[in-house]
């Protein structure tokens, strides 16, 4: 013997709003999981955005914008914990004025020169790409003693890294390092830059291959 059990018509109702409710739910996940996955890609997207506006697209270190912002956290830092830092400049070397480099040659010199700074910076440490022949290294936590050393590891590393230039006396790439840490006076990264960069200038009027400091 088999028995039916008839559902009143309220409970078949109820149960088809139910049913009906949860196929909204379940749709509404869907559209809440898509939703989630195109703010994901935003997010991604603006990284990826943010990352190269303080990129420099030919060398792969950061610009001079990244300079900046780093320049400040560092300067803020100081100023809260007397935490010293110091930044280092190499200007790279060219020979006199016969010198026959191609852009090409030159866009070559600097990737090389930028190959050596990447693998020679310390962690906590950054390098930047300032423009064609210039490149520059915060060194956090680093007094003018520590960065009179830094300046002479990156100076000697460019030099043996054996980057051929046959317009060097010495045959190959060089660079003139300047370093000097930074003081009350820096508040601004264009500040502490313009220091370093006369440093830099006055020194290699003299010569190349040279690491300078102020005395």
């Amino acid at each position: 013997m088999s028995f039916r059990v008839r559902i009143p018509l309220p409970g078949r109702r109820r149960a088809a709003e139910l049913k009906a409710a949860l196929k909204a739910v379940e749709a509404l996940s869907g559209e809440v999981g898509d939703l989630r996955s195109e703010i994901d890609d935003l997010r991604m997207e603006n990284d990826l955005l943010a990352h190269s506006v303080l990129i420099d697209v030919h060398t792969g270190l950061a610009n001079a914008a990244a300079f900046e912002l780093d320049h400040l956290q560092l300067n803020a830092r100081r100023r809260r914990s007397d935490q010293p830092y110091s930044i280092l400049l190499g200007q790279i070397d060219h020979g006199d004025s016969g010198d026959s480099a191609t852009p090409e040659d030159n866009d070559a010199r600097l990737l090389a020169v930028a190959e050596v700074f990447k693998a020679s910076v310390r962690q906590g440490d950054r390098a930047y790409c300032c423009d064609q022949n210039r490149l520059a290294v915060l060194l956090a936590g680093s007094d003018l003693k520590q960065a009179v050393a830094a300046g002479e590891r990156f100076r000697s590393r460019v030099e043996n890294a054996g980057i051929v230039d046959c317009s060097n006396p010495l045959g190959v790439v060089t660079v003139t390092v300047g370093v000097i840490e930074a003081g009350y006076r820096h508040e601004a990264a264009k500040d502490v830059f313009v220091e370093v960069e006369a440093l830099v200038s006055e020194g290699g009027a003299a010569g190349s291959n040279q690491l300078l400091w102020p005395h």
